[in-house]
C-alpha cells in the first residue's frame, strides 16, 4: 500500500480552547504534505481517469468521529461535456483501517444545484484511539458507467478544478471502483475536515470490541455484539487485568431488551433504535447497531477494567470482550447522575413530548445510594434502564417554575398511552407544566417464561434476593420487598425540579388498574411529595391471584417491606394498596380521588365487596377522600357512565382531568370533608354486586365528597386561626360535577396544616357564616385530638353561589378598647376574634420595645379605610376594635379587609371578613 508512505499527518485543531466538547478539525495540504493525497492514476496532473480520493490521518487525540467532509470546487459535470453542468450523483465514503478492512461505509447525495463547498458525510460513529492511522477513501457510485451520466459514450463526471475529482474505471459494478489498492497518488492544493468530540485516553484502544468511560456520576460500557445474541451478557469488573472471569466480580446481567433499547424499539415498531449516551466530554455517542451498553453507578474515585462475557463463557481477552485499558472514573456531588434524552418529537396534538431514560444503580444494601441517587434496584438488576416521558404544555409559563402530573400505566400497559391526547377519557392535556408518563416493564422469568412488558414491579419495587435469571424463582419466606420502583420515581420528581424548573410544591400524580394501585401506595408512602392523587379503577386487594404475586409474594406470606408507618412498625405488602392504612411516618395524606365502576370485572382490580368496604371505610374516616363509582367498565376510554360519557365539558368530569391537579399545592392546608354516608341525600354504592340498570345493587352512579369543593384563595392558615371558603358545586361549565342538592352534611378535619398547629387537647372555637347575609350559621367549640387533629361532626355546605367561610380559632374575646399589657416576648399581631365578624372584632398585638406603631385597616383595593392607631407605644401588649367603620364613621360594605401593623421597620399583615 504505496500510499501509506506519504501525508501521514495529525489533525489541527482550529479552535483555541477545545475545552472537552466537540470541535471542527480542518488540515489542508502544503509542500510538505502534499503527497498524501492519493487517488485516480499515478499521474501528476490531472486528467479523465480518476476513479476516487483518498487521505490516511494520523489522530494524534483520542476522539469519537462524526463526520468526515470534503471541499469540491465545483458541481458534478462530464469531461465530454463540460457545459452540462449540475448533476445529482452519489458518493460512498469507506472508513479503513491499516489493513484495508472497512470499519464504516456511509453515502452521501450531492444534489444537481451544487456548485461549490463541503460536500459531508454525518453519522460515521466511531471512536478513534491516539496515534491511530484512519483512511478516507471516497468513489462515485455508478462511475463504472458512465453513460449513466450522459449519453456520451466515455464520459467520467468532473467536479471541478484544483482539489476537484475525477472518477472513471474499468468495470461492471461499485465493487470495481471500491477496490482502491491500484488507485495513483496526486498532488494538488486541496482540504478535508473531521467533525468529532475529543475522548479520554482511558475509553479504550482503537479496535477494542469492549470499551469505556465515565461520565455524570456514571461508567457507560460499550460493546460491539457478536451473533447469535445469547440470552444475557454477563458484566465483570475488577481493578486489575484478568482472563478469566474468575478474576473479577459480576456487577451486572442484562437481556437484549436491556442491552439494547427494548421498550423504545417495541412502542416506536423502530427496532433500528439504539442507545443515545454522554460521550464523557460534553457531547453525545449513539451507539451503533450492533452495540451493546451496560451503565455502572460511581461510589468512588478509581479506574477498574471490564469484561463483557455471554453468560456461561469465562475466557476474557483484552480488547475482544474486555477492555485492554482500565475505564477511570470519579466520585464528584459537583457531577450528579443523569437522565438522558433519546428522542424529542411533537405530537401531531401539537404537544411537545421528550423520551429520556434513564439507569438504577442496583445494591444489596439498599440504603448505599449516593446523595443524588438512591438504590434503585437490587444487585441482580444493576444497570437496569428505566424510559419515562416528559410532555410540554403547549405554552409553558417563562421563566416560573411548572406543575407536574405523574402518570402510571396498568398492568401490560406503556408509558406512550399517556401521551397528552391519549386519555380523552380523563383529559390529560397539561395547561402550566409537565406531563410525565413513566414506564413499569421489568424483564424477568415468570412460571419458566421469559416475559418483558408483560409483567412489572405493581409500582413498588422488588424483593432484595428476587432473581430475574431463575426460571424457577419464587418470593420466598424471609425475603423484603425494597420500594425500588418508587425511589425511582420520586428521583425522577427530583431531577425534572432540578433540570427543567418543576415546582415541587405542585406535583400530582394518576394511574390506572394497577398504575391506580402504584398512584395508592406512592401517595400513602410519600403524602409530603403530592398535592393531589387520582385513582381510576384500583381494586385494593392487591397482588392478590395475580402474577404481581410472582413479584410482591402472596397473599397469605403478606412478606415485609422497607417502609415503616407512623408508630415505627413494619409496612407489609398488604398494607399498600388499599385506602384504609396508613403506611407513612407522617399523619396527613394528600387530596385523594377514586374513581371506579360497578361493571368493571377485571379479575385483580373488579368492583366488588373489597372496593365497597375501601369506600366505607375511607369515607368515614377524617382523610377528605373523595370517591365516585357509576356505570363504567375497566375501560377509560369507554364514554358510557354518569362521570364521562364524552369528551367535552357537558359530557365528562372536570375533577379527574390533569390540569383540574396543577391548580393544588403539597404545602397548603385543605378542608377534608367526610363521613359523607353518615348524612342526607347521598348515593349508596351497594354492596358490591356488579352489574348496573337494575342488575346491580344501591346506585348506579353517585360520589362521597365529589361535590364538595372549596376557594384555594380564602385559605387562612395562622398559628392562631384557620378559615376557607367552602361550597358545593353549582356553576360548573363541567355540567355532571354540579351538584344536583341545595345543600349537603358532612364532618369535616383540616388536614396538612402549615401554622395552625393548636396542641393536643385544647379548646377550639369554630363558626360557619353566610358570605350571603353575614349570619352565623353553626358555631360551636371543638377539643384538639390526641394527635393534633381539628375535625368536627354534621357541616352543612350549600349548593355555588352560596358560599360559606369556616372559622376556626384559638382566641378567646377580651374586652373591648385598649389595654397595657405585660412584657411580651416578641413582636405579634393576632389573627381578630371573632373573624367573620359582625358588628365589630378585636385586633391584638405586641409591642417588644418602644417604637412608632401604626394599625391601619385597607379594603381589597388597597385604599386606606380606617386609622385604627398611629403613635408611639411602648414595649406591651394591645387590643383595638374595629365597628366596620370607615376614618369618616361610615359603614362599609361586607367582604374581606386587611389590617396592617407597622412596627419601626417591621411590617406585619392579616385578613379579616365583615358580614352584614
Amino acid at each position: 500500500m504505496k500510499f501509506l508512505n506519504y501525508g501521514i499527518i495529525a489533525m489541527t485543531v482550529l479552535a483555541a480552547d477545545i475545552n472537552l466538547h466537540a470541535q471542527t478539525y480542518e488540515v489542508k495540504f502544503d509542500s510538505v504534505n502534499a503527497f498524501g493525497w492519493f487517488g485516480g492514476d499515478n499521474r501528476q496532473t490531472q486528467g479523465p481517469r480518476h476513479v476516487g480520493v483518498g487521505q490516511s490521518v494520523l489522530v494524534d487525540t483520542s476522539i469519537t468521529l462524526e463526520s468526515f467532509s470534503f471541499y469540491f470546487r465545483g458541481p458534478f459535470d462530464f469531461a465530454e461535456n463540460p457545459e452540462g453542468r449540475g448533476h445529482e450523483v452519489t458518493l460512498t465514503l469507506n472508513v479503513r483501517d491499516t489493513s484495508g478492512a472497512i470499519l464504516r461505509t456511509l453515502q452521501t447525495i450531492v444534489a444537481d444545484t451544487f456548485q461549490t463547498g463541503w460536500v459531508t458525510w454525518p453519522g460515521i460513529a466511531l471512536d478513534a484511539a491516539a496515534q491511530t492511522t484512519l483512511i478516507f477513501t471516497t468513489y462515485l457510485v455508478g462511475a463504472y458507467d458512465a453513460n449513466q451520466f450522459t449519453a456520451s459514450n466515455g464520459a467520467d463526471a468532473n467536479a471541478g478544478y484544483a482539489g476537484g475529482v475525477r472518477y472513471s474505471k474499468n468495470g461492471t459494478s461499485d465493487a470495481d471502483m471500491e477496490d482502491w489498492t491500484d488507485w495513483g497518488v496526486h498532488s494538488w492544493d486541496s482540504a478535508f475536515r473531521l467533525q468529532g468530540t475529543i475522548r479520554s485516553d482511558s475509553s479504550g484502544t482503537q479496535g477494542d470490541l469492549v470499551r469505556g468511560w465515565y461520565a455524570d456520576g456514571q461508567v457507560w460500557i460499550v460493546w460491539q455484539t457478536s451473533a447469535p445474541d445469547p440470552e444475557t451478557y454477563a458484566i465483570y469488573s475488577t481493578c486489575s487485568p484478568f482472563t478469566d472471569v474468575s478474576q473479577a466480580d459480576l456487577i451486572g446481567r442484562l437481556y437484549k431488551e436491556e442491552w439494547t433499547p427494548g421498550a423504545l424499539r417495541q412502542k416506536t415498531r423502530d427496532s433500528t433504535r439504539t442507545y443515545i449516551i454522554p460521550d464523557g466530554n460534553g457531547g453525545v455517542y449513539q451507539l451503533a447497531q450492533d452495540e451493546g451498553l451496560f451503565v455502572e453507578t460511581v461510589h468512588t474515585t478509581g479506574s477498574k477494567y471490564y469484561a463483557v462475557v455471554k453468560w456461561g463463557e469465562t475466557a476474557v481477552v483484552p480488547g475482544v470482550n474486555g477492555t485492554s485499558v482500565p475505564i477511570a472514573f470519579r466520585f464528584d456531588t459537583n457531577e450528579p447522575v443523569q437522565a438522558h434524552l433519546q428522542v424529542a418529537t411533537t405530537l401531531t396534538s401539537g404537544y411537545r413530548s421528550r423520551i429520556y431514560y434513564m439507569w438504577a444503580d442496583g445494591r444489596d444494601d439498599h440504603w448505599n445510594g449516593r446523595p443524588d441517587f438512591p438504590v434503585m434496584a437490587n444487585r441482580h438488576k444493576n444497570g437496569m434502564p428505566s424510559l419515562f416521558i416528559v410532555s410540554d404544555a403547549k405554552n409553558l409559563p417563562p421563566d416560573t417554575p411548572r406543575s407536574v402530573v405523574h402518570w402510571l400505566h396498568g398492568g401490560q400497559g406503556t408509558a406512550f398511552q399517556s401521551l397528552p391526547d391519549g386519555r380523552p377519557g380523563v383529559n390529560i392535556e397539561p395547561q402550566n407544566g409537565y406531563l410525565v408518563a413513566h414506564n413499569d416493564d421489568f424483564q424477568r422469568y415468570v412460571f419458566g417464561q421469559l416475559l418483558f412488558a408483560e409483567t412489572n414491579s405493581w409500582w413498588f419495587g422488588w424483593g432484595k434476593n428476587h432473581d430475574p435469571f431463575d426460571s424457577t424463582y419464587a418470593p420466598a419466606a424471609g425475603d423484603t420487598i425494597i420500594n425500588y420502583t418508587q425511589r425511582r420515581i420520586l428521583w425522577i420528581d427530583d431531577w425534572l425540579a432540578r433540570e427543567m424548573n418543576t415546582d415541587p410544591e405542585r406535583v400530582s400524580i394518576q394511574g390506572h388498574s394497577v398504575g391506580s394501585a402504584g398512584t395508592t401506595a406512592l401517595a400513602k408512602a410519600f403524602p409530603d411529595r403530592f398535592a393531589t392523587v387520582s385513582i381510576f379503577n384500583n381494586g385494593f386487594k392487591g397482588p392478590q391471584d395475580s402474577m404481581g404475586e410472582t413479584f410482591l409474594g402472596t397473599t397469605n406470606q403478606n412478606l415485609p417491606t422497607n417502609l415503616r408507618n407512623r408508630q415505627g412498625d413494619v409496612v407489609h405488602v398488604h398494607d399498600l394498596h388499599n385506602l384504609s392504612t396508613p403506611i407513612a411516618p407522617l399523619r396527613d395524606l394528600p387530596i385523594m380521588r377514586s374513581w371506579h365502576g360497578k361493571n368493571d370485572n377485571n379479575r385483580v382490580m373488579a368492583w366488588d365487596s373489597v372496593v365497597v368496604a375501601e369506600y366505607r371505610l375511607a369515607d368515614s374516616a377524617p382523610w377528605g377522600m373523595q370517591l365516585w363509582w357509576d356505570e363504567r367498565t375497566h375501560v377509560l376510554n369507554t364514554f358510557s357512565s354518569h362521570w364521562t360519557s364524552g369528551t367535552t365539558p357537558a359530557t365528562q368530569t372536570e375533577r379527574d382531568n390533569a390540569d383540574y391537579q396543577e391548580r393544588y399545592r403539597v404545602n397548603q392546608s385543605f378542608p377534608a370533608f367526610y363521613n359523607h354516608q353518615a348524612y342526607p341525600n347521598n348515593a349508596d354504592p351497594g354492596d358490591g354486586t356488579q352489574g348496573t340498570g337494575g342488575n346491580g345493587v344501591g346506585d348506579d352512579w353517585g360520589t362521597w365528597g365529589g361535590y364538595h369543593d372549596w376557594d384555594l384563595n380564602s385559605l387562612v392558615d395562622e398559628t392562631d386561626c384557620w378559615e376557607v371558603t367552602a361550597f358545593l358545586i353549582g356553576q360548573s361549565q363541567w355540567l355532571v360535577d354540579n351538584c344536583p342538592y341545595d345543600s349537603l352534611v358532612s364532618d369535616l378535619a383540616i388536614r396538612k396544616p402549615q401554622n395552625f398547629l393548636p396542641p393536643p387537647n385544647s379548646l377550639l372555637s369554630w363558626l360557619v357564616v353566610s358570605l350571603t347575609t353575614g349570619d352565623t350559621l353553626q358555631s360551636g367549640t371543638t377539643v384538639v385530638d390526641a394527635d393534633g387533629l381539628v375535625k368536627v361532626d354534621s357541616i352543612t355546605v350549600y349548593r355555588d353561589p352560596e358560599r360559606v367561610p369556616i372559622v376556626f380559632t384559638t382566641a378567646t374575646p377580651t374586652s373591648v378598647g385598649e389595654q397595657d399589657g405585660g412584657m411580651p416576648r416578641q413582636f405579634a399581631l393576632h389573627q381578630n376574634y371573632p373573624n367573620p365578624f359582625n358588628p365589630s372584632t378585636t385586633i391584638s398585638y405586641s409591642v417588644v420595645a418602644a417604637a412608632d406603631v401604626q394599625l391601619l385597616i385597607y379594603n381589597p383595593s388597597g385604599q386606606l379605610v380606617r386609622t385604627l392607631f398611629r403613635g408611639q407605644k411602648p414595649a406591651g401588649d394591645y387590643t383595638l376594635t374595629w365597628d366596620g367603620r370607615d376614618d369618616a364613621g361610615r359603614l362599609l360594605s361586607s367582604g374581606q379587609y386587611f389590617y396592617r401593623l407597622q412596627v419601626g421597620e417591621t411590617v406585619q399583615t392579616r385578613r379579616m371578613l365583615f358580614l352584614k
